[in-house]
């Protein structure tokens, strides 16, 4: 089996043979695909636009503010590869390492530790204050959820949040700033922006402070709240922690991108948005500061949150959102005019799925 990994280097934002750089897969004898019809596994031709295209995705974004800072640690460091996926676009770790200690050791079964009772002790609120604190955190703090707007619930606002997302979507078509070339598309994104959603009240779940007390000193949550309210208090802890909580070693990551027409998100965003979404995961895994597991668990909707630029890191710089406000005022000027897809002026991204 011959594969040819090639490395992109941020310093010279071009191909070397060797690391330092984003090591990337641009041959490979032995590619194995799914087939299109069957699913069936099977030995295919590797694309042969593959390497061009991470080339060129990497050039957009690196030209915006966000994509510097994302690209530098991750090039120098060498700790992310990217390979072509045949489906959707994936980012998985290597090893442990990729998140913060505090959601290591709260996220297995939501046991606070001596590493969480640490973090306490380094927020500014007295020892004697810290459970009404955390309790007060926990009983304000908005649910959060893949798939609702954040703060709005699955309800008649979430319903009208989402319409209003659409609204911006199609009204951008109506924007002079979508055809135009130069001009920047910051101020567009910035007349989406909600100061606070429609219905951004806390989601109280009553949890007592002798409760929180008791959960400090070791004991599990109540096993009166229902599963919904203990997720809440576990998100809700590891959101308010953040700030106090200490990185771990970091971890490498492996991403799977598919910048094809099978791949159908890229109808609704450029290609390279969705590599520099699994980008950002990669670079909060590679400085160990991931917030919750990478899928299927409670603390999924802080791992996505923090990339997007949601919740409580709305419009963070070092997000997709951070990408997005400067897509057209950066990275479209790079790009040819046959790249009508990635041509445009980017809308916030307002929820996760």
């Amino acid at each position: 089996m011959v594969q040819t990994v090639e490395y992109w280097r941020e310093t010279d934002q071009s191909w070397h043979q060797g690391p330092p750089g984003i090591a990337v897969v641009t041959g490979d004898d032995n590619y194995i695909g799914n087939h299109p019809v069957t699913g069936v596994a099977q030995f295919m031709t590797f694309p042969a636009t593959f390497r061009g295209l991470v080339g060129d995705a990497l050039r957009y974004i690196h030209a915006t503010p966000a994509g510097r800072q994302i690209l530098l640690p991750l090039s120098a460091a060498s700790v992310v590869s990217i390979l072509p996926s045949q489906g959707g676009n994936t980012v998985a770790t290597r090893g442990g390492g990729a998140m913060n200690l505090v959601a290591e050791e709260l996220t297995p079964a939501s046991m606070i530790g001596g590493v969480t009772q640490a973090a306490l002790n380094r927020i500014n609120v007295p020892h004697y204050a810290q459970a009404s604190w955390l309790t007060h955190m926990i009983n304000s703090s908005p649910e959060l959820l893949l798939d609702a707007v954040p703060g709005a619930g699955t309800g008649f606002f979430a319903r009208l949040e989402k319409a209003r997302q659409y609204a911006n979507q199609w009204g951008l078509l109506a924007d002079r700033r979508y055809l135009r070339w130069t001009s920047s598309n910051e101020g567009y994104f910035n007349d989406q922006t909600l100061g606070r959603s429609l219905d951004a009240g806390g989601y109280n779940i009553g949890i007592t402070l002798h409760e929180v007390a008791g959960w400090i000193a070791g004991n599990p949550l109540p096993a009166r709240l229902s599963p919904r309210a203990q997720n809440h208090a576990l998100v809700a802890t590891l959101a308010a922690l953040r700030d106090v909580s200490p990185s771990a070693n970091g971890a490498e990551s492996v991403i799977g991108w598919n910048p094809y027409a099978s791949n159908p998100l890229n109808l609704s965003r450029p290609p390279a948005i969705g590599l520099a979404h699994e980008l950002i995961h990669a670079y909060y895994s590679g400085l160990g500061q991931q917030l919750g597991r990478d899928f299927g668990h409670p603390s999924t909707v802080l791992f996505e949150f923090l990339c997007v630029g949601l919740g409580p890191w709305d419009e963070a710089p070092i997000s997709e959102n951070g990408i997005r406000r400067h897509w057209y005022s950066h990275a479209v000027p790079l790009m040819g005019p046959a790249e009508k897809q990635s041509r445009k002026a980017m809308p916030k991204r307002i929820k996760y799925l």
